[in-house]
């Protein structure tokens, strides 16, 4: 009914076919959560950036007034902001930069890795 090439080009278009649908079905939701760490672990950076510049300018000399404070709180991230702004000891708000910047860099490594692993899988 076919012949030889109806069958060929019934072949063809079909495996194009049902490697789309895979693809849609299977692979672009790991791409899109691929996509969704490797978002987050570049704002994790980001923010321990932010922190840690915020702590270096905390350690200055002399000691940032309330003016100063609300200049570099203003640079901050806003999750981050929400803390500082209650506090007024320099030393606690040092701690603090220093102990959020460290778990945003591990928290970035995570999703990293997470992203990675998301690669190996699409690829293998």
């Amino acid at each position: 009914m076919f012949g030889i090439a109806g069958t060929t080009i019934f072949i063809r278009d079909g495996v194009v076919w049902l490697w789309r649908a895979y693809d849609k079905r299977y692979r672009d939701p790991k791409r899109q959560q691929r996509q969704i760490f490797i978002d987050q672990a570049q704002w994790l950076e980001e923010r321990a950036a932010k922190l840690a510049v915020f702590r270096v300018q905390l350690g200055q000399d002399p000691a940032p007034d309330e003016w100063k404070l609300a200049s570099l709180v203003s640079k901050l991230d806003d999750q981050d902001k929400r803390w500082v702004m209650k506090q007024t000891d320099i030393e606690m708000l040092r701690k603090y930069a220093a102990d959020k910047g460290a778990e945003c860099r591990d928290n970035a490594g995570r999703c990293g890795r997470f992203a990675d692993e998301l690669t190996y899988k699409l690829f293998s």
